[in-house]
This record gives C-alpha cells, structure tokens and sequence, in this order.
C-alpha cells in the first residue's frame, strides 16, 4: 500500500467446497485447513488464480508455495550465517584445541576469517591467505609469505599464526622471577615484523597486481598458544604480559582469548 505495508489475503490451495475454484472432494474440511494447503497472495494475483483456475490448477500454486518457501529458508540461512557460523568455529575449537597442526589452523580461518574480527578491531575487511610481501632475489626465489593479510578500507593488518599447543614462555626461568618469551613466540614476533618491513618497501611494486593495497604503519598479529592450557604461575604470567605489553608494532594473542571474544559475541546476540 502507500504507506509501505504489504496487503495479502489467505487461499486455499484446494478447496472443500463444491463449485469453488481447485474444488477436490476427495479432500476433507481438515487437510484443506492444513497449512501446507495455504498460500498468502496479494489481493490481484488471488482474484486472477481463482478466475483462471485451470491455468492455475491446485498442483502449480503447491509449487509456487514451495518455492517461496524455499526462497524464504534460504534468505534466513543466509542472514543467521555469521552467527551460526561462529558457532561452528567454536565448536570446532572446543574439540580441537589440542590440535598442534599449523596448516590445520591456516585452513580453518582461511574457510572462516569472520572469527578474525576481534583482533582486527571489527572493521570490515577481506582476509588474503598465503600472501606474497616482497622479499624475492634477483634470480626469483626466496620471497616472504605471510599468513594472512586482512585489508579494509584505510589500511592493512599482517596476520601470523602459530597453534593453540605453541609455549608462550621458555621452560626454565631466566633469573630469578624473570621468564623469557619461548623461541617460537618471539621468532613469530620478528617474523611479522620482517614480513611488515619487506611489505612496507616493496609496497610499490606490490601495488602493480593490489592496486587497492594500502599499508600506512600496518598492525602485526600474532595468534599463539593457549593461556588456560599452559597454566602460567602467576609469576610467569607476569614475565608474558610484561613481553607482549612491550612490543610496539606486533598484537599478541592467544587462542582462548581469541574464542572467549567469540563466545561473548554469540551470547550478546544469542
């Protein structure tokens, strides 16, 4: 109508009553009742079907409806994706969260880079897998390939991850009260800063093939291990917070952190 309010009337796909139009009298007063037997149609289109029934026989309104009804299921599948989908991350973290394979981490967030957005601070962004960053000799070998590259609108983040079963911290103390970060946290600390680095001056020719490839101071991120899992004592948390607070271009975190953030998201709108 004028104001924007659909009108539509209810028909009967078949009816029970003798001399209306797709009169079945085989049908009992209850299935012609039944819902599947219902079709809502505006107020034109229900005059032209019951006018023109032969046209329009019960068995072409039943495929109408059942069309429309899967158009409907599919946009609601559709518009509850990103919340079902986290879902499904989360499960899968729950069961795997001892899962020590780094190509099986690479996958499961390139299929799913909606579980990205809490440490990319919900911008919308396109999350590139495997991507080229400079780096190659003049005789074409070598070259840095970083994890993940996400690229919103003003700019860009590098995205490196480890596993969940990656150590946060060396295994003996350092000194006294004094834990150093373990070979692998802070040999990927450099190598999204080396990956930054190379991005940075080979950003020019990078453009070439990216033109929309824009990278001014671009954030580090390093998705490693699981606090909760390792069990820190208080003093070698200390140490780890201590580290990462330190670090000036390179986000570190872990893995829980990352899916206790996914699992507020869903009970916010759950």
């Amino acid at each position: 109508m004028d104001n924007g309010l659909p009108l539509l009337e209810i028909a009967h796909i078949a009816s029970s009553t003798p001399g209306a139009p797709r009169y079945l009298n085989v049908a009992p007063n209850a299935a012609v009742s039944d819902l599947d037997n219902i079709i809502v149609l505006c107020p034109t289109h229900h005059a032209l079907v019951d006018s023109n029934w032969e046209a329009y026989p019960a068995k072409v309104l039943a495929r109408m409806r059942d069309a429309h009804l899967e158009r409907v299921n599919q946009a609601l599948d559709q518009s509850g994706a990103p919340t079902s989908r986290l879902a499904e991350a989360l499960g899968i973290w729950e069961t795997e969260r001892k899962n020590a394979s780094e190509e099986f981490w690479q996958r499961f967030f390139a299929e799913r880079p909606e579980a990205l957005a809490i440490p990319l601070e919900g911008k919308a962004y396109t999350l590139l897998s495997k991507c080229y960053v400079g780096g190659k000799t003049l005789a074409n070998s070598g070259g840095n390939i970083l994890d993940f590259l996400a690229q919103h609108a003003g700019n860009c983040a590098l995205i490196e991850i480890k596993t969940p079963a990656a150590k946060l911290l060396s295994a003996t103390a350092y000194r006294t009260n004094v834990f150093a970060p373990s070979r692998e946290l802070a040999g990927s600390c450099v190598q999204a800063l080396t990956y930054r680095d190379s991005l940075i001056r080979h950003h020019a020719s990078l453009t070439t093939s990216t033109p929309d490839l824009r990278a001014v101071s671009p954030p580090c991120i390093v998705l490693i291990g699981d606090l909760e899992n390792e069990e820190l004592s208080e003093t070698e948390r200390h140490s780890f917070e201590l580290y990462r607070s330190a670090l000036k271009d390179v986000r570190v975190l872990t893995y829980d952190e990352l899916f206790r953030g996914v699992r507020m998201i869903l009970d916010a709108t759950s």
